[in-house]
């Protein structure tokens, strides 16, 4: 019997640290199309039915009710409805392609080629805040607006994408020319082979 419990115990330790995995891993949560299809997926009152929970189906059958009348493109009701949701039915929406966009750009290394010490200080401080928040939605979008409304960091950005697109440019001039040189050699080489084609048949 004791061997039974210390199983049981195990099992529920170990249950616990699967979900508190789960919740350090943004990257691992499900990516949908849109906010309106994790709405309706995470607001449907069957979710509640098993086991079943009277306060919840009520809540999420008014939650549901209220996103059926809400147009897909409609963000701000769809945040507030969002924002319904996380308080009442203590739902946590998924934080990964946000999370992951927000790693990407402010990715200290990122602005180590060409370095600017001050880029990479902003930078990194954002990364930080990334890392804290990574498990809530509202706050990494808080986030995301202060990241892209950092001057600094904007035009760090933009002058490194115009030395990509200059590179690229300069890349596809350089192939041209590269192919307008084969080309004219191998129209000069057929030329002189019918030459000496013609020449050879005259003799002849």
């Amino acid at each position: 019997m004791n061997n039974t419990m210390e199983k049981t115990e195990e099992n529920i330790i170990w249950q616990d640290v699967q979900k508190e995995q789960r919740k350090v891993s943004p990257s691992e949560d499900r990516v949908y199309d849109s906010l309106y299809e994790e709405l309706k997926e995470k607001c449907s009152p069957s979710n509640y039915m098993s086991p079943y929970n009277r306060e919840k189906v009520d809540v999420a059958n008014a939650l549901y009710r209220e996103l059926m009348n809400i147009g897909k493109d409609e963000t701000e009701k769809l945040t507030n409805l969002r924002r319904k949701a996380t308080s009442k039915l203590n739902i946590s929406f998924s934080t990964a392609k946000l999370y992951r966009e927000l790693k990407d750009y402010c990715n200290p290394s990122s602005y180590m080629n060409p370095y600017d010490a001050e880029a990479l200080k902003r930078a990194n401080n954002y990364y930080a805040l990334i890392e804290e928040e990574k498990n809530s939605i509202e706050d990494l979008e808080i986030l995301k607006r202060e990241v892209y409304q950092d001057e600094y960091l904007n035009k760090y950005q933009q002058d490194n994408k115009k030395g990509i697109n200059d590179y690229e440019e300069s890349s596809y001039i350089m192939s041209f020319i590269i192919w307008m040189v084969v080309s004219v050699s191998i129209m000069v080489i057929l030329y002189y082979i019918m030459q000496n084609y013609i020449v050879s048949n005259y003799i002849m």
